[in-house]
């Protein structure tokens, strides 16, 4: 599939990556100042530089060849190319390990360092309370709470692209969870339009799921994660827990009241052995919802 261009320039992302690396470098010198075992005579400063000098080592394998992003996918003819949406996550994901390779001997409890990372690549409290509210006003205001979030799901794979993940959507009915591949098409080929395959002034349903069902409105899966890839390569898939859409998808939905009567879930994960990442959009058939078409509100004790 032939990939659209991305809402961003190349240099404005460029300018975004070195703008969330100052703030990232920020965050990790005091979070290193404030533990024991890695401050003190200057030795957070060492070790932030040890990782930026690791990430570019990496940066040079990794972004040299894109490669060793190819899988089993219909778009491996692609593979062997990247744009900016790849470099942007390629670094990242070279950070992600360079912290690791620099901290793991101050740090040797996995699921610890794990946490660390991951704090500073997108969990981070403050940066995840400021998102979490933006979502939850967004839901709040819009007329079509499952749509909107079947937009930002669809978002998510067109920022990944198509090289790196292979993100399909399926229009999901029975069987969705049992392994069902329904309509499937690339997530970001309808990421990156306008359209959201719900039609405007309606209650936003998609496929077979009807009145009474407390389904999947929306389901999206990837069976490669560039992530994970990489992190594969370098014998610690792991660390793709800290990262991605561990971090990202389901997360951005936490403060999202229930009244809303939509849920974002991760139901696999690559990362815990899955075979794929699966992200869905339910809808709960028991919460009182806005319906788009009428204006009315309808649910359980309606």
């Amino acid at each position: 599939m032939a990939r659209g261009a991305h809402w961003l320039s190349g240099g404005a992302r460029r300018w975004l990556d070195d703008l969330a690396h100052a703030w990232w470098k920020r965050g990790m010198l005091a979070r290193l100042r404030g533990d024991h075992r890695t401050s003190g005579g200057g030795r957070e400063e060492v070790l932030v530089a040890e990782i930026e000098r690791r990430t570019k080592s990496l940066e040079a394998v990794y972004l040299g060849n894109f490669a060793w992003m190819k899988g089993p996918s219909r778009d491996d003819e692609a593979a062997s190319g990247g744009d900016a949406r790849d470099a942007s996550h390629v670094s990242r994901a070279c950070r992600v390990l360079a912290t690791h390779q620099a901290l793991s001997p101050f740090f040797p409890d996995t699921s610890k360092m794990v946490d660390i990372i991951r704090e500073h690549e997108g969990a981070e409290a403050l940066a995840s309370s400021v998102l979490g509210a933006g979502v939850a006003a967004a839901m709040m205001m819009t007329r079509d709470p499952t749509a909107l979030a079947v937009r930002i799901v669809r978002a998510l794979a067109y920022d990944h692209g198509d090289r790196g993940w292979a993100w399909t959507e399926a229009r999901p009915g029975v069987g969705v969870d049992r392994g069902s591949t329904g309509d499937r098409r690339s997530a970001e080929a309808f990421a990156g339009s306008a359209a959201t395959g719900i039609e405007p002034g309606t209650t936003g349903r998609i496929g077979d799921v009807g009145d009474d069902d407390d389904e999947a409105a929306y389901a999206m899966e990837t069976s490669r994660c560039l992530y994970h890839s990489l992190f594969a390569a370098e014998g610690v898939p792991g660390l793709v827990a800290a990262t991605c859409c561990a971090v990202d998808g389901e997360a951005w939905f936490s403060r999202v009241p229930a009244r809303h009567g939509v849920t974002v879930r991760r139901t696999e994960s690559l990362g815990a052995g899955d075979g794929r990442c699966v992200i869905r959009v339910e809808r709960r058939r028991d919460a009182r919802r806005f319906v788009a078409s009428n204006g009315e509100y309808q649910g359980k004790g309606s």
